[in-house]
């Protein structure tokens, strides 16, 4: 993708965020070609926005990090024994 293409533009990333749709990552401070498409949405969510002339010192590809690994459920703990029925209770002291 070129700056010349038509069916991408250039963003600025305002913040960090992973599209779900492509599992692209986007980092905050980047400017990165986008499609235009997404651009309107992810501009729309307040994800990016147009990049001005200070915002060109950004670099254009992202730095590289690993999506967030889903962390493990733990086990539920184990249920409680059953309650002891009357039948099970000794006899009232009269």
């Amino acid at each position: 993708m070129t700056d010349t293409d038509p069916k991408t533009k250039r963003a600025f990333v305002i913040s960090d965020f992973t599209d779900i749709g492509t599992d692209t990552r986007h980092v905050a401070g980047t400017t990165p070609m986008i499609e235009t498409g997404a651009f309107g949405n992810y501009e729309a969510a307040g994800l990016v926005r147009a990049p001005t002339a200070a915002d060109a010192k950004a670099p254009a590809k992202p730095k590289t990090r690993p999506a967030k690994k889903a962390k493990a459920v733990a086990a539920p703990a184990p249920a409680a024994p059953p309650a002891s029925s009357q039948a099970d209770a000794p006899p009232p002291v009269a």
